[in-house]
């Protein structure tokens, strides 16, 4: 689908020119959907994590010929979340390994390893218990339906949210950082107005002062209250569909994955937690990406695989990536940046007449262990929270 902006030259700079202009959303959980994931004395550890397919936002034009983005959530009632757990592997938590021993690099090694270096990994190297055992806990289908059915509903609702509050105002509501603001919060007394003795503003800082995280947070909690400090990226200024994609960054996946949903509509999870899918699909023939869907950025980490491995097990398990959606050459060369805050997460966009320009970015919600889901204990929500080191 063709999205008509009134920046459209502009628009298909950032975005790739396919017909398909979807944007799809998933969401990972920690919790393990393959029986085995052993390193067995290779040199990486294959993705063993279940995710769950959100849906997807495609643009419709409205009576202006402006596109307009349309959240399209997955849906999972009429039994069909019920349905998609029978097709699926069992799914297990995380037990810590009792025989475990911390990684050593070889003693022979006289150097630090390089980054690209790989050595092979023995099943006592790995923290958790990498084969379902009777040490594990195994979710029955009353606990796997409770968590994700909140899972779902949890996120989707806060994606709704936020499109309802784009459509609302027309666009996405950013809060405007500018010395103006930080002057009031200094009049007030929530800011300091010297930095070792000197005024921090003059003539010469312009539009801009140097802020630590702590007063950038506190001047966005005040701008919120400020419609002064708001300012709507509008549907048809060239920043919104990056603007849109980087508050949703969390949930793109690559969209060659969601695709797959679109094939498959009754699929919700991830295809390598499908019983036999993997081994049903690695024969057929890959799909052929478009020439300018294979550009890719000069700084873009490429995932180690040997020749010999015939499963790409990153097709099988979610993955996320901004630059499926922007040139990434782009967005790195114009400043794009994301940076984080104790509380939340916004964005900025470091260019010159964007320097302040802060957006919330949406962020996935999980189950809280403080309320497990249906069937689950306090215990068992704790599991989800491990993770290498």
């Amino acid at each position: 689908m063709k999205i008509n902006i009134w920046y459209e030259e502009r628009h298909h700079a950032l975005a790739y020119p396919r017909e398909d202009r979807s944007i799809y959303l998933g969401i990972n959980t920690n919790i393990n959907c393959i029986e085995d994931w052993c390193p067995n004395g290779r040199s990486w550890i294959d993705p063993h994590k279940i995710g769950l397919y959100l849906g997807k936002i495609i643009f419709e034009n409205n009576k202006k010929g402006i596109a307009i983005p349309q959240y399209i959530p997955s849906d999972i009632d009429n039994g069909k979340l019920e349905s998609e757990i029978e097709k699926i592997y069992p799914l297990w938590l995380d037990a810590i390994n009792k025989d475990y021993e911390p990684f050593k690099f070889p003693p022979n090694l006289s150097r630090p390893p390089y980054p690209h270096e790989r050595f092979p990994i023995h099943n006592t190297e790995v923290k958790f218990l990498c084969k379902r055992s009777k040490e594990n806990i195994t979710l029955n289908k009353e606990q796997i339906i409770s968590y994700f059915t909140e899972l779902h509903s949890k996120n989707t609702k806060s994606i709704k949210d936020y499109m309802d509050s784009i459509h609302k105002h027309h666009g996405i509501i950013a809060y405007l950082l500018n010395n103006h603001l930080y002057e009031s919060l200094m009049e007030q007394g929530l800011m300091d107005s010297k930095d070792n003795g000197y005024p921090r503003i003059t003539p010469l800082t312009r539009n801009t002062i140097y802020t630590t995280w702590e007063e950038k947070l506190l001047a966005i909690e005040y701008a919120k209250k400020d419609r002064g400090f708001q300012i709507p990226i509008t549907y048809t200024e060239e920043r919104f569909y990056a603007f849109l994609i980087y508050t949703l960054h969390h949930f793109l996946l690559v969209h060659d994955q969601g695709e797959v949903f679109n094939e498959n509509p009754s699929m919700l999870f991830n295809r390598g937690a499908y019983r036999g899918y993997i081994e049903k699909d690695q024969n057929k023939p890959r799909k052929q990406k478009k020439p300018q869907e294979q550009k890719k950025s000069k700084e873009q980490y490429q995932p180690y695989r040997p020749p010999s491995d015939q499963v790409f097990y990153e097709d099988y398990f979610f993955m996320f990536k901004v630059s499926d959606y922007i040139h990434s050459e782009i967005y790195e060369d114009e400043g794009w940046s994301l940076e984080k805050a104790k509380k939340d997460y916004y964005y900025q966009r470091k260019s010159h007449e964007d320097l302040h320009t802060y957006a919330k970015i949406i962020r996935p919600i999980h189950p809280s262990k403080d309320n497990p889901p249906k069937g689950w204990t306090k215990e068992m929500m704790k599991k989800l929270e491990l993770k290498f080191e």
